[in-house]
């Protein structure tokens, strides 16, 4: 045999081997791929099933969350129907929330029949309106369903020591809602304070009335008693009882305040309520 046949078989037989080597390679990674897809498809489909649960996922969090919410607000602000009622349940009920909340309110009770086995309640007394705005609010804010029936308010001006006041009469009337199926239980619910804006004032107080002495505002200077006599940096000096004081914007005298100095006309001013009404009064400069 030639050398150039014997050099062909030889190139053969590495082309073969070189083919069988590649093959096998290429058999495996194939193998490998093949595995690799059946992965992924598996994890597609694992997130697509994901994707296709999230949105209610989503939205069971937040009609727990809502629910949540909203039995707080339940809490806070709901009301509930009395499971039973009468006087031995109402009134005992009424007291604990003046002991607790509103001690300086007095009140009268008294029972309105209204249907058989069912009853009214009346209150009645003397007071101030703030402390019984206060109690109304908690009747009206507290869980159990009591609603007002009927309000009367009637005036009772009065002066005093430290100014006008106005002590009221009234008379309300309450009315309680039952539900025997799913009505509760009052000694089975626990008092809490409730949140409201009290009156900044009384509002059935006149705004503006005669001139009255207040012995509480004896504890500051009146103005007609002060002599104005210099002034420097927005303070002005007086002469009161023979010692000369300062006053700054703002600062108390009996019934108002000083409010400033007037350079131009040179001239203390004040601002003075005695009857509702704030009024502009001034003090002139005493010598040069």
């Amino acid at each position: 045999m030639s050398n150039s046949s014997k050099a062909s078989i030889i190139f053969l037989i590495v082309l073969v081997l070189v083919a069988g080597y590649f093959y096998h390679n290429i058999k495996s990674l194939n193998e490998e791929i093949a595995a690799v897809q059946i992965v992924v498809g598996n994890v597609e489909r694992e997130l697509s099933a994901f994707e296709g649960l999230r949105p209610d996922t989503l939205m069971i969090s937040y009609l727990r969350d809502r629910r949540n919410h909203l039995d707080n607000w339940i809490f806070l602000n709901g009301k509930f129907f009395l499971a039973s009622d009468n006087s031995m349940i109402t009134w005992p009920y009424l007291q604990n929330i003046t002991n607790r909340f509103e001690p300086n309110f007095q009140f009268n009770f008294a029972v309105v029949p209204r249907e058989e086995g069912l009853f009214n309640y009346t209150i009645s007394g003397q007071g101030s309106i703030h402390h019984l705005y206060a109690f109304i609010s908690h009747i009206e804010r507290l869980g159990a369903l009591y609603t007002i029936e009927n309000l009367v308010l009637s005036q009772n001006y009065q002066e005093s020591e430290t100014g006008p006041i106005n002590v009221i009469n009234y008379n309300i009337t309450i009315r309680p809602w039952i539900d025997a199926a799913i009505g509760k239980r009052l000694e089975d619910e626990a008092l809490r304070r409730v949140q409201y804006s009290p009156l900044l004032r009384d509002p059935m107080l006149p705004a503006i009335y005669p001139p009255m002495e207040n012995p509480s505002q004896d504890q500051f200077m009146a103005y007609e008693d002060l002599q104005f006599v210099s002034f420097s940096g927005g303070q002005a000096f007086f002469i009161y009882n023979n010692t000369v004081v300062t006053l700054r914007p703002m600062q108390r005298v009996a019934y108002g305040y000083f409010s400033n100095v007037d350079e131009r006309n040179n001239r203390a001013v004040f601002r003075i309520n005695k009857t509702g009404l704030y009024e502009t009064v001034y003090q002139e400069l005493r010598g040069n």
